[in-house]
């Protein structure tokens, strides 16, 4: 199991009937200790590919302005604005990575 592998976060299923879709089960990691001790870490030394490495990218950054903040709704205005332009790109397609072939 992921959670027994990384020893942080929990795993939980996801409602079909909230979704509207197949059930799911969703690994979550909610302390920035964790996420910046052990989960990023991993994912910089075993590479995502495609566009799930853009996704990680922009989620590193935006980990990158939020550590060692107290309360992070004390940010400015133009880092919200900077981490929702971030957020709305993240798990989507960013064009023709791999020019035509299928995505890993």
């Amino acid at each position: 199991m992921v959670q027994q592998f990384f020893k942080v976060g929990t795993v939980y299923q996801k409602s079909a009937r909230r979704t509207g879709r197949l059930p799911a089960w969703v690994f979550e990691v909610t302390k920035r200790d964790d996420i910046y001790n052990v989960i990023i870490p991993f994912f910089k030394r075993h590479k995502l590919l495609g566009y799930k490495a853009k996704s990680f990218d922009a989620f590193c950054q935006i980990a990158e302005m939020v550590k060692g903040r107290q309360d992070v709704r004390k940010l400015s205005k133009e880092e919200l604005s900077f981490i929702r332009k971030l957020k709305l790109g993240m798990n989507k397609h960013y064009g023709s990575l791999s020019a035509g072939k299928p995505l890993a």
